[in-house]
């Protein structure tokens, strides 16, 4: 049976639609399945600062260490020479030990006995006042000198003296009618020394 004109456009016009349909919905659907899955977002990295406070008992800026301080002392004895060329320091005087200044009281001698800090000015001058005495001695003169921490040595000399600092100068003399001092503190000049030897051979 044939079909008529009319029909078969109908069916073509039909079938283009069914076709564009079904090519429509299979476009839709893949890119629905194209779509990307969502990613997970990146860690941020922590904003908190590092501890960097210092360990405790320890104060910043401070140095544990502390720099040793020390003052270095005078040998006893020692001669040094300044630029006069004049000895400084008791070095042109006796030393005797403690056991020589007792013969020396024992026989009625006036023992002169300096006790010096070495480095101090005054120390110095006194000195060069103690030995312009030994270089003119007098009868029955004994001239010694000692540190100051050699002092306890001497009891029998400083006596009751109370010797506490230097420089000093101490002058004892025994007799029949009894023994005598004399402590002379801080600088003395050679004219008050030599004075002050004359009076106390009296």
């Amino acid at each position: 049976m044939a079909v008529s004109r009319p029909i078969l456009l109908a069916l073509a016009g039909l079938v283009l639609v069914v076709g564009a349909f079904v090519a429509t919905r299979g476009a839709g659907s893949d890119d629905g399945g194209s779509e990307p899955a969502p990613q997970a977002p990146a860690a941020k990295p922590s904003s908190a600062p590092a501890d960097e406070s210092p360990p405790a008992g320890s104060a910043p800026g401070r140095s544990a260490d502390k720099p040793a301080s020390g003052k270095a002392e005078g040998k006893p004895g020692e001669t040094t020479i300044d630029k006069s060329g004049a000895a400084r320091g008791p070095s042109l005087l006796n030393r005797p030990g403690p056991a020589r200044l007792a013969r020396a009281l024992a026989r009625g001698d006036l023992v002169v006995l300096f006790v010096r800090q070495p480095g101090a000015a005054d120390d110095r001058a006194t000195a060069k006042s103690v030995a312009a005495l030994r270089g003119k001695p007098a009868r029955g003169v004994t001239v010694a000198s000692v540190s100051i921490r050699e002092v306890p040595d001497y009891s029998a000399i400083t006596g009751r003296a109370g010797v506490t600092q230097a420089p000093a100068i101490v002058l004892a003399k025994q007799s029949r009618r009894g023994s005598k001092g004399l402590l002379l503190e801080g600088y003395t000049d050679p004219a008050s020394l030599r004075q002050h030897v004359t009076d106390a051979l009296k």
